[in-house]
């Protein structure tokens, strides 16, 4: 977790004064969801003369410091005019947001105004790359409609084992799907087969699975258990999506799953329909050669 209230050995400007007597760092940052990525545009605003002198010199800079631990994802954005675009494929599940400012270069006899009486006499020195001031933290689900079955590997898992049945596994962030070892080489080779779209083999393996799921969340008392994992909060936030965009059936009048087959359905965007369409022009295809 990124964390904006550390000790630092000299004064850090935040979002309440600490090492300053009323300076302060506001920081405002707006997530707009797009069909591929995630736009972020954010505002960084500070009180202090010195600072603010040294950001129109050019030794200081905004920026944010993004990190997502689901995909071993960390990177600096330094703010422009323009909005910040991250690609949906670099980031999943929460997502961490620190707001920033940090030195472009080192810093000799940093000094303030405004600094506590503790740092008045102190000789700072602020190296190239470190934070003179921390915003809140704020942190986001990246949990994008399309990810759930646009690439099945967002929230499950193929995995072979000995057992002679097809049964899955929900303590962990992914769904497991185990399936029978001769079953799973036959999926790796139809799966790499150019003509077999991924649709028709999550059809037979992934939708019955999900079907079951829902049926679980429905007779759920208590969901505490899952609230937690990633592909509970995936699922979940996809039918609030659709919900809000009058784009799924299944539901009760409290928006919580009755049919779990037609909610399976919506989720996957009548996967099962496209699946029997995919499957007939391979067949025509077939016909024809």
């Amino acid at each position: 977790m990124l964390k904006s209230n550390l000790n630092y050995p000299y004064p850090m400007l935040r979002s309440e004064s600490v090492d300053y007597r009323t300076s302060v760092i506001n920081s405002q940052i707006e997530i707009t969801t797009l069909e591929n990525s995630y736009q972020l545009d954010v505002e960084i605003t500070t009180n202090n003369k010195n600072i603010n002198d040294l950001l129109e010199e050019g030794k200081l800079c905004k920026g944010i410091l993004v990190k997502s631990n689901a995909v071993w994802f960390r990177k600096f954005f330094v703010i422009t005019d323009q909005p910040i675009i991250i690609d949906s494929k670099d980031i999943y599940g929460k997502v961490e947001l620190l707001p920033c400012i940090v030195s472009n270069s080192k810093i000799e006899n940093f000094f303030s105004d405004d600094f506590e009486e503790e740092y008045k006499y102190s000789n700072i020195n602020i190296e190239s790359g470190e934070f003179v001031a921390l915003g809140e933290e704020y942190c986001f689900d990246a949990l994008l409609d399309s990810d759930i079955f646009k690439n099945t590997s967002s929230i499950f898992e193929l995995a072979s084992t000995d057992q002679n049945h097809v049964y899955y596994d929900l303590d962990y962030d992914k769904i497991v799907i185990y399936i029978p070892k001769d079953m799973h080489q036959n999926y790796l080779n139809v799966a790499n087969s150019v003509v077999s779209p991924k649709s028709i083999l999550n059809s037979i393996i992934v939708f019955p699975v999900l079907v079951s799921i829902l049926f679980e969340i429905k007779e759920l008392n208590d969901s505490e258990y899952y609230v937690e994992k990633k592909w509970y909060k995936t699922i979940m936030k996809t039918i609030e999506t659709k919900k809000q965009n009058n784009a799924i059936v299944g539901l009760d009048n409290s928006g919580n799953i009755d049919n779990p087959i037609l909610v399976a359905q919506s989720l996957t965007n009548g996967l099962t329909n496209s699946s029997f369409v995919k499957l007939k022009e391979i067949l025509e295809m077939e016909g024809d050669e």
